[in-house]
């Protein structure tokens, strides 16, 4: 049987044919560029999060504990990749 779908051929397709760079590791001295920048956004949003939680149990009449938001919020971009902050403010 004759393969139809090889490496080369995938690569020129989706790589030539959208111009999309190759993949490749960024280079380490971007981290400390970046990490502090990082954490401040994920205390920001972790913030976001709880407040927005807050407005609902008070609403609803329901009590919100922080670690269990935490833990939500990690286990489901760790797992789902789904960003809770931005999901809650369609609700």
């Amino acid at each position: 049987m004759k393969v139809m779908f090889q490496r080369d051929s995938f690569k020129s397709i989706y790589f030539e044919f959208f111009r999309l760079p190759l993949p490749a590791v960024p280079p380490m001295t971007v981290v400390k560029d970046v990490l502090v920048d990082g954490l401040i956004i994920a205390i920001v949003a972790y913030t976001i999060s709880i407040s927005m939680a807050n407005i609902f149990a008070h609403k609803h009449d329901y009590k919100v504990d922080a670690n269990q938001e935490l833990i939500a919020n990690v286990s489901c971009y760790c797992y789902f990749k789904i960003n809770l902050v931005n999901t809650n403010y369609f609700l």
